[in-house]
């Protein structure tokens, strides 16, 4: 329930994944259907994925949303949808968004390695 909204029934909800925007105007969590995960901003489903964890991150802004996905036994950071590249894996406290919301950091495991990768908005 939102507001006195019922929202649509979903075989699960991500324990701890319900997140309001800093702006109070959004909600994101983690639904699931069937044997996949996927994330919900409002009432706009993403896609789905084997396993979404923790939970959606929104930018201070309140305009982005990034959260980390797992497909085939990799890892990678979705940003607004898009997806990032896959790696081994994705260090806990990833993705984060920068101050000003333009960019997005997050580190990777690949072979063993770990190493810092972002990106920067198109804006």
């Amino acid at each position: 329930m939102l507001d006195g909204v019922e929202g649509k029934e979903y075989a699960g909800i991500g324990k701890d994944s319900l997140k309001f925007s800093p702006n109070s105007k959004q909600v994101a969590y983690v639904a699931a259907r069937r044997s996949k995960q996927f994330v919900v901003v409002d009432v706009q489903e993403g896609k789905e994925y084997d396993g979404i964890g923790p939970s959606p991150t929104f930018s201070l802004d309140s305009n982005r949303v990034a959260f980390m996905a797992g497909r085939g036994g990799k890892q990678l950071v979705v940003v607004d949808g898009a997806e990032e590249r896959e790696y081994d894996g994705i260090s806990d406290g990833s993705p984060i968004f920068s101050p000003e919301s333009n960019r997005v950091a997050y580190v990777a495991n690949r072979s063993g390695g770990f190493s810092l990768h972002g990106q920067s908005s198109l804006s």
